[in-house]
This record gives structure tokens, sequence and C-alpha cells, in this order.
């Protein structure tokens, strides 16, 4: 066999190693330990040689910074096969950096204005000392995961949320979520996450899994509403932000409800990418969840 035909069966015959979003998951182990699962899948031709995974981590949000975590073996994958790899981390628990949402009061009044905010108002302007002491107290630490943003306004949470980025053969995966957060029925339910590093101009849509249950987004820096698009296809609504600035999703859900999702699609005006926030969220979870107003 000549060796222009050897060169052709190898390359009809290679390993291709893979990574989906949704095959990425990590919850607590214990109050100061995460477990990452990852799972590769090799859709190649061949059995993959044992590779590398590499981790990056960043505070829950969209385009923020990341910053390397740690990595993982991979094992030798036959084709059309996948394995899962897991790795523990270490979560520091850093100490609430105070009452930064007592400007947030929900409106549970009648008149037109809380019908039109359903029934949530406004925060007031956050304090830039306040501010900048969340995003720098968010900063990650080499020895292990970024500190949780929950943890840092009202105290510890069962499970990190946060961003986790996982490179497999030079591509990036990414996943931003908050796990098994409590949502308490019918009252206004508070989350927060991070938004940029640098100016830009941002747009917005959210999901939900169930259609009950209203919901609206407020920037913590000003207090101003977030005008939402309605679809993907309709044309961005742009918010522009000065650098990294946190991001409130306010929830209402009925006084009667299950386990449900809200993912918060973010697109970047100067790059033109879509990132998505995911919120997990049960009324029968451990924990506090979020934050109850």
């Amino acid at each position: 066999m000549s060796s222009t035909a050897i060169d052709r069966i190898h390359q009809a015959r290679h390993a291709e190693l893979c990574v989906q979003q949704n095959g990425i998951a990590f919850h607590n182990l214990a109050p100061d330990q995460v477990l990452i699962e990852v799972e590769v899948e090799n859709r190649g031709s061949a059995r993959s040689e044992p590779a590398e995974l590499r981790l990056e981590a960043a505070p829950l949000g969209a385009f923020v910074r990341w910053q390397p975590l740690t990595r993982i073996r991979v094992p030798s994958i036959a084709p059309g096969r996948s394995d899962w790899v897991r790795t523990i981390v270490t979560q520091p628990r850093p100490k609430p950096i105070g009452s930064l949402l007592d400007g947030l009061r929900p409106d549970l009044g009648e008149g037109a204005s809380a019908r039109e905010n359903h029934g949530i108002r406004k925060p007031e302007p956050l304090d830039p000392v306040a501010l900048r002491a969340l995003l720098f107290g968010a900063a990650i630490r080499p020895a292990g995961l970024p500190p949780d943003l929950f943890d840092l306004l009202d105290g510890p949470r069962p499970h990190w949320a946060g961003n986790l980025n996982v490179w497999i053969a030079r591509r990036p995966v990414e996943r931003h979520m908050a796990p098994r957060l409590r949502i308490h029925p019918d009252r206004a339910n508070v989350a927060v996450f991070c938004l940029g590093d640098r100016p830009d101009e941002y747009a917005f849509r959210t999901e939900c899994s169930d259609g009950e249950w209203k919901r609206v987004l407020l920037d913590m820096r000003t207090g101003a509403t977030l005008a939402c698009t309605g679809d993907a296809y309709r044309e961005p609504r742009w918010h522009a932000v000065p650098g990294t600035t946190p991001i409130l999703l306010v929830l209402r859900p009925p006084s009667i409800c299950e386990r449900g999702k809200v993912d918060v699609h973010v697109t970047q005006r100067s790059s033109g990418k879509v990132a998505m926030v995911e919120f997990d969220l049960d009324p029968r979870a451990a924990g506090p969840g979020c934050f109850a107003l």
C-alpha cells in the first residue's frame, strides 16, 4: 500500500472529543467543596488518546472575565462513546458584605404602578462603595472557585452558583448556572448575576418554563428596568454599561408553582455573541434560595 493511501486511511479515521453545554454539571458535596462533572464524547471514528480538559471559572454572569481553575485528565474513549470525568474544587465562603438589596421592596398595592411593574418597585441606585465591594469581593482566588454572589449578598447557600468554561481540543464550552435555587411562591424573588467586564452594550431576552411566572430585569447600579427583546428574531433593545455591572432578575411565581427554569439570553453588541445565564428554581429546594421580599 502506498504512503498516500495510508495517509488517506489515517485522515478518514480520527478521534473528535466534544463537550456539550448540558454535559457540564456541578453541585456542592460540602459547604466548601464543589463536585464538577463533565461528559466528554468522542464523535470521531477512532479511539481517542488520553487527553486533558482545562477548566476556567468566573462569578455568575455573562461576558465576565475568566480565570484558570484546574485541569482534568480524560481517559481514552472509544468512537461513538462518552465518558464522565470529575474533579472536586474548593469554594471560599466569604462573609456577606451588607444589605445591598435594602432599596428593593415589592409594591403589593393594587394601583396602576403595581400592575405595570408586576408588583415590583425599582431599587434605589446602588451606592458606588457597595458596588466596588461586591465586584472586587467576587474576584476569583487561585486556590478555588470565585465566591458566590449570593453568599456575598446574603450569606451561605447550599450550592455554588457561577460560570464554568471547559476547554477541550482548543474549543471552549461555557455554562453559567445557579443550580437548585429555592423559589418562594407568590412573593417577589430576587436573583443576581454580573454583566460584562468593560464598557459595552447588551440586549436581553428571558425564557421561563412557566408562563405564569412574572419577571423583570433591573440594573443594580442605577435601578433602571431593562427592556427585554420579545424573541430571538426581533430587533435588540440595547442597554449600555460602563463595566462590570450587577443585574437583578426579579421573579414572582403564582401561589402554586412547581420546579421551573429561567434562562436569561444576553447578546453583546461589540461581538454579536450570545451568552445564557441559567436559573434552576424549585420551591422545595434546600436553603434560603432567592431573596424573598
